[in-house]
């Protein structure tokens, strides 16, 4: 029987112009793991498996090169075993296993892109992983399809009549997408988002390193805070009463933090929605969801409360719009022109899924989200919730060309810090906030910065500047599009350049001129003439010739700096 050709959902459509934009990357790829413990019968779950496959109609969509799919009437799952009893510590090397799988692309044609592999340490002790190409599962169908791959395996176990008929409920959620696209709502949803983002906001966050061309997307730094149970069940406790969420008080953090740091009124975050239809779509397998772009407004006098009430304010009415594709908002706001990867720089995603599930006598325990590596966005953030019983897990994937390790490592313990002072401290302006948790914030006042900050006189900015070269002369001091300088290296570097200079009778009452654009050169040359007490005149090199003498004679300068390129000008 001939394959049932069909178009993608749009959210599917979402996910594959991603990919085109990045061929060959895995940042794609999404799934999970977990310790199986107890006894576990291998035939029984790959019979489970069969079914489950046989049951759902988004584990046999294969794409197509031309951006369509087709739908498999039969698929023969395969079940990949390890064997993993030779290792002394098999469960971090399952966990290594696990994320090395997670690095590997999908094939987008010919077999459905999913794979799953157990994981053997012994008869008591499995690692089992599920993962998927996202285009054709998020993360809550991951749920789904572990809860009902064990509802299979223990109705196996007992004997009982599993057959079922075919979940198609996927096949409708394609077909109403594209109705929606032709509909009243979609026009409604469009007005709504115009008016929510009617102009690109400025980037969060800064580029610290060039991308090369071809070169794909940027590593991640994948930071791993961990949040005590009952500190986060406190947190939901307040956070109802107060008639929010505790998603609300992450969101405003973020938005604090990010105001605090540039200086801003309003913070531009993207959220993942469900995008599910409520209870129609709950238990369906397959990709459903679309990205909301939420703009905080944070003024500086805002009580803390004011500021929760509003992130649920605008959520609720975000969520009454979640079908509009993103892609259409961006391309409205021209992104792509105005040399941006994305509409928005930080990403905001909360996983609250049950795990708490067994197959037969093994239970399922330390269940968690795999992450590729790779950076979507300078910043995702994803809060995982899997289980009753387990700490959460605020994972930061910081992109290697935004954030360096230590301060990927800085921002986690940051995030969670400003979430608790939200609740604790609902009456608070949010300018009184401190973003730092007081371990940091100690750490730079009385140890780093120490000298500069408890002197008994003020000293200038040359000498606060020399104190630190001398303390951390590796440390990166200028970052610029073509490199970076480190502040051993611009200490030296102005030395040399104050010694010509004091040389050519530089020094108090006497200025030195310098015509240079911005870049690293400038900076050294302003510091120079700092250390040899000279006061400092800019000039416009692309000035016209005869203006630039006319200031230069009436400056009485003793030296123009320039660079080697304007020499013979």
């Amino acid at each position: 029987m001939k394959p049932h050709a069909l178009p993608l959902s749009l959210s599917q459509l979402e996910v594959w112009r991603d990919q085109l934009a990045w061929p060959g990357s895995v940042h794609l790829n999404l799934g999970g793991a977990a310790f199986f413990e107890g006894p576990l019968d291998l035939s029984r779950l790959r019979a489970a498996l069969f079914q489950l496959v046989a049951e759902n109609a988004a584990l046999r969509l294969v794409l197509q090169p031309d951006g369509t799919q087709i739908l498999l009437d039969e698929y023969q799952p395969q079940l990949q075993v390890i064997d993993m009893s030779g290792h002394s510590n098999p469960r971090q090397a399952m966990r290594v296993w696990w994320q090395e799988w997670m690095r590997q692309p999908f094939a987008l044609a010919g077999v459905p892109p999913w794979r799953f592999a157990l994981l053997r340490a012994h008869d008591e002790l499995h690692g089992g992983t599920i993962q998927f190409h996202h285009l054709i599962m998020d993360g809550w169908g991951t749920t789904q399809v572990m809860q009902r791959w064990s509802a299979i395996y223990n109705r196996l176990a007992q004997g009982e009549a599993t057959h079922a008929l075919p979940d198609n409920s996927y096949l409708s959620f394609i077909e109403e997408s594209h109705a929606y696209r032709k509909s009243a709502a979609h026009a409604r949803d469009a007005a709504f988002w115009r008016a929510q983002l009617p102009n690109l906001p400025d980037s969060l966050v800064q580029r610290k390193h060039v991308q090369a061309r071809g070169g794909g997307l940027a590593m991640a730094h994948v930071v791993v805070e961990t949040v005590p149970r009952a500190d986060y069940d406190s947190l939901c406790r307040y956070a109802a009463g107060s008639g929010v969420t505790a998603f609300n008080f992450f969101l405003a953090a973020l938005a604090v933090y990010f105001a605090r740091i540039g200086e801003r009124d309003q913070v531009l975050i993207g959220v993942p929605t469900r995008n599910r239809g409520g209870r129609r779509y709950r238990d369906t397998m397959g990709m459903f969801v679309g990205v909301l772009g939420i703009h905080v407004p944070v003024t500086p006098d805002m009580r803390v409360a004011d500021l929760v009430a509003s992130v649920g304010a605008i959520m609720r009415s975000a969520l009454r719009h979640p079908r509009y594709p993103l892609s259409e908002l961006a391309r409205d706001l021209e992104v792509v022109r105005s040399g941006r990867d994305g509409l928005f720089d930080v990403l905001l995603s909360f996983e609250r899924q049950d795990y708490q599930f067994s197959f037969g006598d093994a239970e399922l325990v330390q269940s968690r989200q795999l992450f590729s590596g790779i950076a979507r966005y300078p910043l995702g953030i994803t809060v995982c919730e899997f289980h009753a019983r387990q700490d959460l897990e605020l994972v930061l994937e910081a992109s290697a060309a935004y954030f360096s390790r230590d301060e990927a490592n800085a921002l986690a313990p940051r995030i969670w810090h400003i979430v608790q002072l939200l609740a604790a401290n609902p009456d608070a302006p949010v300018a009184s906030l401190s973003i730092l948790p007081a371990h940091e914030h100690d750490r730079i006042v009385h140890g780093r910065h120490s000298a500069v900050v408890t002197h008994q006189q003020p000293i200038s900015y040359v000498a606060a500047f020399e104190q630190h070269a001398e303390r951390e002369p590796d440390a990166v001091c200028l970052v610029w599009d073509g490199g970076q300088m480190d502040y051993g290296t611009v200490h030296r570097r102005a030395n040399q350049l104050a010694h010509r200079l004091v040389g050519l009778k530089a020094g108090r009452d006497r200025i030195v001129a310098v015509a240079m654009p911005r870049g690293p050169d400038l900076v050294v040359a302003m510091l120079a003439i700092a250390k040899a007490g000279a006061a400092y005149l800019p000039l416009d090199p692309d000035a016209p010739l005869a203006r630039l003498a006319l200031v230069l004679h009436d400056s009485a300068a003793v030296a123009l700096l320039v660079q080697q390129d304007d020499w013979d000008r």
